[in-house]
């Protein structure tokens, strides 16, 4: 990924939230867990939706990811 991309995401979405750490390692290659650490700060998760280990299966972390997308309007803003 460009490091200028990198680091205009460090500098948007570190504004609004503190946890997880936007490192350039995990920007350039989220784990999924770090992916919904982020969403869980930015947008209201049901409490199931929340744990992260209710969501297991890779079928379950697709659909989860895939509507986080389709409600976010696919904002590449950031």
């Amino acid at each position: 990924m460009d490091p200028a991309v990198v680091r205009r995401t460090q500098e948007n979405l570190g504004r609004v939230i503190r946890k997880p750490q936007l490192s350039d390692k995990y920007l350039n290659k989220p784990p999924f867990r770090f992916l919904h650490d982020i969403i869980s700060e930015v947008r209201v998760y049901n409490k199931k939706q929340q744990q992260h280990s209710q969501i297991y299966r890779f079928k379950t972390k697709n659909n989860n990811l895939t509507r986080t997308e389709e409600e976010s309007g696919q904002n590449s803003a950031l």
